[in-house]
């Protein structure tokens, strides 16, 4: 399996958390299992006396791939779609790589408020497409570049 890590960074990985008694596996971007639970648990933990009782109830937390390539298949829907073509970026793609002020992520989604979810090594955020956001094709060129300041290297 190929791996690609952004400067300065740690790969994210999605994982499916599969729980006892649950048919569907949830789907958490962390770059390690470890992580990838606390932060489930950090989402449905209050359904747990503690975290001890929300491990012992984990069936398997299983590394699914790198999250760019994982959620290429699992998010390229209408809602995003509609979200690139209305915002300008209509290449933009889940799993593109995404630069913001100089740290590296990857597109996870669209949200309501068509806005892109993006993974950076500190979490998902809620990035607007057009601001301050460069977009990588996969050769690494540059596709959209939304900095108003621009470095003297480009």
């Amino acid at each position: 399996m190929i791996t690609r890590k952004a400067e300065n960074s740690t790969v994210i990985n999605a994982f499916a958390i599969k729980m006892r008694g649950y048919c569907k596996p949830s789907i958490v971007n962390a770059a390690t299992a470890a992580k990838a639970k606390y932060a489930h648990y950090l989402c449905i933990g209050d359904i747990y006396e503690d975290f001890r009782q929300y491990l012992s109830n984990v069936e398997s937390c299983t590394r699914l791939s790198f999250v760019a390539k994982h959620v290429a298949a699992e998010t390229a829907n209408e809602d995003f779609r509609r979200t690139a073509l209305y915002r300008g970026v209509p290449q933009a793609t889940p799993g593109m790589e995404v630069e913001l002020r100089g740290e590296r992520g990857y597109i996870v989604g669209a949200n309501d408020t068509m806005n892109f979810d993006v993974a950076f090594p500190r979490g998902v955020w809620n990035c607007h497409p057009n601001y301050e956001l460069v977009y990588f094709a996969d050769d690494g060129s540059i596709l959209y570049d939304f900095r108003t300041t621009k470095s003297a290297e480009q």
